[in-house]
C-alpha cells in the first residue's frame, strides 16, 4: 500500500485499513461488569447515533473489548505473535493460490461483488443462517458482502476449506454494532 504526502495534505490509497475506535457510551463504563455506566439509554442512543449507519455498514468488524483487571490479564496464556504470524502467512498462501499470479486481486478483503460469488460458496446451512440474520439484524447487501468475505478469511485461517456456519456465524457477530434502546 502506497501513500504519498504533498505540502499541505496525504493521499491515502483507495483501500486504506483503519483501525478506529469508540466508546459505547459517554461516561465509558457501559457493560463493564466493575464500574456501573450513569450514562441514560436515551443519551447513549444519542451518542452512538452519531455515527451513521452508511459508514458503519463499511466497518468490517466490529468488536467489543471488555476491561478486564491486571490479575485477569496476566493469567490469560494467550498465543505467541509467531505462532499467529504463521496461521496468517498460511492463510495468505491460501488467499494466494485461490487468485493466481495474474489477479490483481490479493486478498479477501479486496474481492468485488464477482469474486464474492465465486470464492464464497455456501451451503444450506450457511445460506439458511445468513437468511435468517439478514431477517433479524436487517443487514445491507454491503454488510452481507463483507461478512462474506470475512467468513471467507476465517474459513482460510482454518486452513482453507469451505465456508462452514461456524465461520459464517462469527463473520456475522462481527458485523453486528450492538444497538442500545
Amino acid at each position: 500500500m502506497s501513500w504519498k504526502t504533498t505540502r499541505n495534505s496525504v493521499l491515502f490509497p483507495p483501500k486504506l485499513w483503519t483501525p478506529t475506535w469508540m466508546k459505547v457510551c459517554t461516561c465509558g463504563y457501559w457493560g463493564d461488569t466493575r464500574y456501573p455506566c450513569r450514562c441514560p439509554a436515551q443519551v447513549i442512543g444519542l451518542y452512538r447515533s452519531r455515527v451513521p449507519e452508511p459508514l458503519l455498514d463499511r466497518v468490517h468488524l466490529h468488536v467489543e473489548v471488555p476491561a478486564v483487571t491486571l490479575s485477569e490479564l496476566r493469567a490469560l496464556p494467550g498465543e505467541s505473535s509467531s505462532t499467529v504470524a504463521a496461521r496468517i502467512a498460511a492463510a495468505r498462501a491460501v488467499q494466494a493460490g485461490r487468485f493466481g499470479a495474474g489477479s490483481t486481486t490479493r486478498l479477501n478483503s479486496a474481492m468485488g461483488a464477482d469474486e464474492i460469488r465465486r470464492h464464497c460458496i455456501l451451503d444450506r446451512g450457511c445460506r439458511a443462517l445468513l437468511d435468517a440474520a439478514c431477517e433479524k439484524l436487517r443487514l445491507s447487501a454491503r454488510a452481507v458482502d463483507l461478512a462474506l468475505q470475512v467468513a471467507r478469511t476465517f474459513a482460510d485461517l482454518n486452513g482453507g476449506g469451505a465456508i462452514r456456519p461456524v465461520h459464517l456465524a462469527e463473520a456475522i457477530q462481527y458485523k453486528t454494532y450492538r444497538r442500545v434502546t
